[in-house]
């Protein structure tokens, strides 16, 4: 495994665990994450692991991939809730989650990991489309003065914005993501300056992947 795929992989693991509000990030390993994600203790309880699992699936489904469950997704988001998430990080998960089963059960009469999965996906682009709705900064979020410098968009559910990415980030740096659903290429190589795009190509990992 080379040098640069070892490096992305860190920088990933490393913007996760500010995603997630960790104080410390530095000695954090993808090894560390998985083997706590194993542990006989979890943060969520089994009803909303279900609808975090319904969620993950959702978003990240299978295909002529695995998916999210297959790269045990679910569990490593949990792992990252139980040891090393902050406080506020937790609540606005454990809201988010709260908010899709109640907007499903609302709107279908059934539990969201209860609903099929072209229901869910149905269910969940209308969520989205209203969680991600821009909205304007919270009374108590923190102002420098510079508009342009660590500029932040907040959406109508920051809960569900930080979920989402949580579970795109966790599974594209899991090693099913990065060697099964996208491909790393050493550079420099060749120069083709134009190339014929086929059903059976992937996205390119690099650095500017997240």
């Amino acid at each position: 495994m080379s040098e640069t795929y070892q490096l992305q992989r860190r920088e990933m693991l490393r913007q996760i665990m500010l995603l997630a509000g960790a104080s410390a990030t530095a000695s954090v390993s993808f090894s560390a994450l998985a083997t706590a994600a194993k542990g006989t203790e979890n943060y969520f309880n089994a009803p909303v692991l279900d609808i975090l699992s319904a969620v993950a699936d959702t978003i990240v489904p299978a295909t002529d991939t695995p998916g999210a469950l297959d790269a045990e997704v679910p569990a490593r988001l949990d792992a990252l809730m139980l040891h090393w998430a902050a406080p506020e990080t937790r609540n606005m998960l454990a809201g988010a989650l709260d908010r899709i089963d109640l907007a499903a059960k609302a709107a279908t009469g059934a539990h969201f990991e209860a609903l099929s999965p072209d229901a869910r996906k149905t269910f969940l682009i209308k969520h989205e489309k209203a969680a991600m709705e821009p909205a304007p900064p919270p009374a108590d979020a923190q102002q420098d003065g510079n508009p342009f410098k660590n500029a932040k968009t907040y959406v109508a559910d920051n809960g569900y914005q930080r979920l989402k990415e949580l579970i795109v980030r966790l599974y594209y740096v899991s090693e099913i993501g990065m060697t099964l659903e996208l491909v790393y290429e050493h550079v420099p190589g060749a120069w083709v300056p134009s190339l014929e795009i086929t059903p059976g190509m992937r996205p390119y990992v690099s650095r500017g992947l997240m």
